[in-house]
């Protein structure tokens, strides 16, 4: 640790320095920690691993907190101490004694898309004043081997996680396969959703292919699959509509899995998360009048041959659910409309290349209590004779492209071109047309 310090004497005109500089050696932490479990396994059998603490110190050591990172396909069923539905395998221990060890065992399955090491990390702290003080990791590592059965759950191409829009239609599909050299009779497959609260699936209107929606899941019973040839395949292609909008006490995330019995036993397919899309909109519009009636343009109108007429172009975006981050509207003007460097905005900024005459409005983020928000900027045209009678196009198609911070999904939304019609401004309606 160094200490560095400026000063000047109060007879001299120029500063001096100093550096102290302290040396702490760290050793280990009294903490040990020892991670066992099987080294050999196949997908589906249970499994039991143990992690065992211990303060080797002469005080009692507080908050102690432990983290484990899991492979992908492992499942914990259970553990104790116990953890609740849908919780991060994480364990908190009040109080550490001396020379008392304290133990956590949990147990569960791998999933049947799994093969080869799996390792299990686990990274135990200190919580001190928010602060995360890591005191050392363990690790355990099982030989997982070919399973005679595979079935992997998909959706969006991604056999981890997937995206839906509200009112779009969530779709997944179950690959499955005989990977051994005999015959599997009386296969099964259950496709189970959790979730903390209500799914927001308009099931009535799902597709199962074939399967039966019952209290545990989408069920497909050994009469509808059958019996599987060594390499034989099967696909089934769902889809789920979701809900226009969240009602009280709907998720905006759940996971799925799919279950496979076969004579040999229950294998599961990895779990996939899907993620509800943020609820994001952009409007814009064209006007010459407020709401009031209260004029934001000047000039000509209707507009005229020879004289300029300004229009304000509004962007509206409304969002809700999620929070977004690295947010940029763009559009861009004809050839014929003036970039006047009017413009304003609610929060972020708007730019402008003369070159490519692309109006950008840019907002590096947006929390989810933020419901809308606005930006405008002024244009101004000067028709000639070749646009009498005809609406003048005022900005081209409206994009907008932003990041879900919560599903990780790119949102792209669109907004149609404007013209003179002004259709938004009650005002000036029936005003657009260029005249003579």
């Amino acid at each position: 640790m160094q200490a560095y310090a400026s000063f000047r004497p109060a007879n001299f005109n120029a500063d001096f320095e100093d550096i102290a500089v302290g040396y702490i050696t760290t050793l280990q932490s009294v903490i040990t920690t020892k991670l066992e479990g099987p080294t050999e396994s196949s997908p589906g059998e249970n499994l039991t691993y143990s992690l065992v603490l211990e303060n080797s110190g002469e005080n009692d050591l507080k908050n102690i907190q432990i983290d484990l990172d899991l492979p992908r396909g492992f499942y914990i069923e259970s553990s104790e101490p116990a953890l609740s539905p849908g919780q991060q395998a994480v364990w908190k221990i009040p109080t550490l004694e001396p020379s008392t060890p304290q133990t956590i065992t949990f147990s569960g399955s791998y999933a049947a898309d799994v093969e080869g090491f799996a390792y299990i990390d686990a990274t135990v702290s200190i919580i001190q004043n928010e602060h995360v003080l890591i005191q050392n990791t363990a690790q355990a590592y099982t030989d997982i081997l070919a399973s005679d059965f595979s079935v992997t759950l998909a959706g969006g191409g991604s056999s981890e996680k997937t995206t839906v829009d509200m009112a779009g239609t969530l779709r997944l599909s179950i690959a499955y396969q005989n990977t051994g050299e005999d015959n599997l009779e009386n296969v099964s497959l259950l496709l189970d959703f959790q979730a903390t609260d209500s799914i927001p699936v308009n099931w009535s209107q799902a597709s199962l292919a074939g399967g039966q929606l019952t209290q545990d899941g989408i069920r497909w019973s050994a009469s509808s699959i059958g019996s599987l040839a060594p390499a034989q395949t099967g696909l089934l292609n769902l889809s789920f509509p979701i809900d226009d909008a969240l009602g009280v006490g709907d998720a905006d995330s759940f996971t799925a899995s799919v279950a496979a019995t076969t004579e040999h036993g229950i294998v599961r397919s990895s779990v996939i998360t899907i993620y509800i899309n943020t609820q994001a909109k952009i409007t814009t519009e064209a006007r010459y009048f407020d709401e009031t009636g209260t004029a934001l343009g000047s000039g000509a109108m209707p507009p005229k041959v020879g004289e300029t007429t300004v229009y304000r172009l509004r962007f509206n975006l409304e969002n809700s659910l999620h929070a977004l981050s690295d947010l940029r509207l763009s559009a861009t003007l004809p050839p014929a409309v003036i970039w006047l460097n009017q413009s304003g905005a609610d929060t972020g900024q708007i730019s402008f290349d003369t070159d490519g005459k692309t109006i950008t409005w840019s907002v590096s983020s947006l929390p989810v209590e933020t419901t809308s928000i606005s930006a405008y900027a002024d244009v101004s045209i000067t028709p000639t004779a070749d646009d009498i009678d005809t609406f003048v196009k005022l900005l081209s198609t409206t994009s907008l492209s932003a990041q879900d911070t919560v599903s990780g999904q790119t949102i792209t939304r669109s907004s149609p071109a404007l013209t003179t019609d002004l259709e938004f401004d009650d005002y000036a309606a029936g005003k657009g047309i260029v005249i003579e």
